[in-house]
């Protein structure tokens, strides 16, 4: 049964942000919660399962979007090591992993 829909631009941040929106005005109009909720691996990141499973109590049935994996020559999380005496992590170069200071993020629930 569709009792929502938000048009979107086809990226991921944008999707996330309308099914929010939908998931909220659906309750609000409709006094209806879903109990469950299916989407495709755009919407398997982290921060939107913990959304759905902490704040909205909606069980999640949809594949976890795994990005650990890298190919065209650039490392991929599995490849650095912690040094743990130190509290860093170590590349396959052996130099260590240091950030431009910015945070990427996929999307933002507010």
């Amino acid at each position: 049964m569709i009792v929502d829909v938000e048009a979107t631009p086809a990226r991921t941040y944008d999707e996330v942000a309308a099914t929010k929106t939908m998931l909220d005005r659906t309750e609000r109009r409709f006094d209806m919660k879903p109990k469950r909720l299916a989407a495709d691996t755009a919407y398997g990141t982290g921060r939107f399962l913990g959304w759905l499973v902490k704040q909205r109590r909606i069980t999640p049935h949809l594949p976890v979007w795994e990005k650990g994996k890298r190919e065209g020559g650039t490392f991929s999380r599995a490849d650095f090591v912690f040094n743990k005496r130190r509290s860093i992590y170590i590349c396959p170069a052996g130099k260590r992993l240091t950030t431009t200071g910015r945070i990427h993020s996929d999307f933002a629930i507010r």
